[in-house]
């Protein structure tokens, strides 16, 4: 049950009735370029202000998750975990314009006239103070040591919520497999709702550790600031040596890049190359599959081709994997939440003995049975999601505990993705083509 008090609850639901704000790279990059004392404590008061509200309306998603999905013990504990977020910046003082001189104080609530005027997104619902007259503050020579402590106060409540905040990928996968332990057996898809509100929820929270990281970051840096970064962000970011830096090799798949060497713009390096690299390594694994079915002699190389145009930059990646079937052009076809537990081995329905040593699977009963044992023999890769570890696992025997999502491995092959007091794993599989052997 959920530590919130009612109290609390009343001001996650008064926060909760308000928008969230759109926030650009742009808004990030002008705030970022001058750093000074007064940047800090207006992105500081901004941020005290958006937080809570981005907290709220997560939290409340949290408690009204379908099916149950909300009772899980480790849900509850990432609903508690973003509360208390939420109250320690509801209740961090703001800072007071009796504390500061009177030119100070009209600074601070004045936008910069260094910047062009940035416009927000409209918004539905109750309105709030435009993002560009919150977020900027003028250059001031000598700033009083009050909004020096403030900024420092802040920062260390962001660093407690960022510290806290870095369990919350486990936990979700922790809760996901209670609930699948639960109430999913057989041959039951997870449900499309829950795909649904997963991959939403995950956006949502790149972007709110991303506000807590660029302002985090900033104010921890010391000495001269990088050479065309702000932050996290690069103002500089060459595509090419992103891509070529991040994108996997492969001894059998050749891998080609077709991009302007020169080509530059603001982004976040690592989360184009994550992205890319993510999309490529899935591009090679069809690619292999597919030429080992077809026989078809040498295999053809993956292509990433970049292209400029007058408002974006497009990164195609193409390969001749034999695309997605249509039956699995759905949201549980392509992306899964799937469980990977152990079991001490003996022999199995697939015929023979088997011992911890072997890296073995056990795939979900029904699943089994649908295809009449002829998954035997066959391999499956297998990756933890949490820390994206990558192992191989042989089939040989029918779990009839497990979902057609889930796999049960052996100890030796558990322990290559993780810890076995772990007990449970949030996994990726796919298995490869018949034939095919690590």
């Amino acid at each position: 049950m959920s530590r919130i008090s009612h109290t609390l609850w009343d001001k996650i639901n008064h926060f909760a009735s308000f928008q969230q704000s759109s926030v650009s790279l742009r808004h990030l990059l002008l705030f970022g370029q001058n750093p000074s004392e007064g940047m800090l404590c207006k992105a500081s008061q901004f941020l005290a202000e958006e937080l809570p509200i981005r907290l709220a309306h997560r939290i409340k998603e949290l408690n009204h998750l379908p099916y149950d999905l909300n009772k899980m013990p480790s849900i509850v504990m990432v609903m508690d975990s973003y509360a208390q977020s939420f109250e320690e910046l509801v209740n961090f003082p703001p800072l007071s314009n009796r504390e500061i001189e009177p030119s100070v104080s009209a600074a601070l609530k004045s936008k910069s006239r260094s910047v062009l005027r940035l416009l927000t997104s409209d918004v539905v619902g109750k309105t709030r103070v435009p993002l560009d007259r919150r977020y900027y503050a003028d250059v001031v020579q000598r700033w009083p040591p009050v909004v020096r402590e403030y900024n420092q106060n802040f920062t260390r409540i962001l660093y407690r919520i960022k510290t806290r905040r870095g369990g919350i990928l486990s936990s979700l996968s922790d809760g996901v497999s209670e609930w699948k332990s639960a109430f999913l057996r057989g041959s039951k898809p997870f449900p499309m709702i829950l795909q649904q509100w997963l991959s939403k929820f995950h956006l949502s929270r790149i972007g709110l550790d991303f506000l807590v990281a660029q302002r985090a970051y900033i104010a921890l840096t010391t000495g001269p600031p990088r050479p065309s970064y702000v932050g996290v962000i690069s103002t500089k970011a060459n595509v090419h040596s992103i891509l070529t830096s991040y994108i996997p090799q492969h001894p059998q798949v050749d891998v080609q890049v077709r991009c302007d060497k020169s080509l530059e713009f603001a982004y976040v390096e690592e989360h184009l190359g994550l992205i890319v690299k993510s999309l490529v390594e899935n591009s090679i694994k069809a690619t292999l599959a597919h030429h080992w079915r077809e026989r078809t002699g040498k295999v053809p190389p993956v292509q990433v081709v970049v292209v400029t145009g007058a408002e974006d930059i497009t990164i195609k990646i193409s390969d001749e994997g034999g695309g997605i079937p249509r039956s699995e052009m759905t949201m549980n076809g392509i992306w899964r939440w799937d469980r990977g537990t152990w079991f001490n081995v003996g022999e199995g329905n697939c015929g023979g003995w088997d011992t911890n040593d072997h890296h073995i699977v056990a795939i979900g009963k029904h699943l089994y049975d649908q295809n009449h044992g002829s998954n035997c023999g066959q391999w499956v890769t297998i990756t933890n999601t949490k820390n994206n570890k990558v192992a191989h696992g042989l089939v040989r025997d029918s779990c009839p505990s497990c979902s057609d999502d889930d796999l049960d491995m052996s100890p030796s092959l558990f322990q290559l993705l993780g810890s076995l007091d772990e007990g449970v794993l949030p996994i990726a599989w796919h298995f490869e083509a018949k034939g095919w052997s690590p």
